[in-house]
C-alpha cells in the first residue's frame, strides 16, 4: 500500500513538474520571438548601413533551419530542446536519420563560455559564431559548418 502510495506521488510530482517546465519555455520562448522582431531589424538596418554588401548575413536560427530544409530534412520549428537550461537565449532541436540534431543560440560569447564551464561536454560541441550544435550525425556536423 505504501509504494503504491509513494508511487502515484511520485507521477504527480513528475506531472507537475513537467508543466511548470513547459511554461516557462513558452514565456522564453515568446519573449524571445518579440525581442527579434524588434531588435532584429534594427540590427540588419545598421550593419546594411555600416557598408556590409547584400551577400553578408548575419547569422540567425532561421538561416541554419534554411539549410537544414535545403537538404530535405523536415524541422517543425516550434519543437525545442530546454535550452535555458544550458543558459541559451534560444535552441531548437530535430532529427536526421533517427538521431537528434539539437542547435542552441547563445546571447554573447561570455553566455558561452560560462554554458561551457558548467557542462564541460559543451567544448566538443560543434561551434558556429554564437551557436552549438549537439548532435553524432555527420552530415548534420557537416551543413551546420556550411552556414555562414
Amino acid at each position: 500500500m505504501k509504494r503504491t502510495l509513494l508511487f502515484v506521488l511520485i507521477g504527480i510530482l513528475v506531472l507537475i513538474m513537467a508543466a511548470c517546465g513547459q511554461n516557462e519555455a513558452s514565456n522564453t520562448i515568446n519573449n524571445d520571438s518579440e525581442n527579434l522582431s524588434t531588435d532584429g531589424k534594427q540590427e540588419v538596418n545598421e550593419q546594411s548601413n555600416s557598408g556590409k554588401t547584400d551577400g553578408d548575413q548575419i547569422l540567425n536560427l532561421d538561416l541554419f533551419v534554411e539549410a537544414f530544409t535545403n537538404e530535405g530534412i523536415e524541422i517543425d520549428k516550434n519543437e525545442k530542446p530546454l535550452f535555458s537550461m544550458i543558459g541559451a537565449k534560444d535552441g531548437i532541436i530535430f532529427y536526421v536519420e533517427n538521431q537528434p540534431v539539437k542547435i542552441y543560440e547563445f546571447d554573447s560569447e561570455k553566455a558561452m563560455e560560462e554554458a561551457e564551464e558548467t557542462l564541460p561536454a559543451m567544448k566538443d560541441w560543434g561551434r558556429n559564431g554564437l551557436f552549438l550544435l549537439e548532435t553524432s550525425n555527420e552530415k548534420s556536423k557537416e551543413i551546420f559548418n556550411n552556414v555562414k
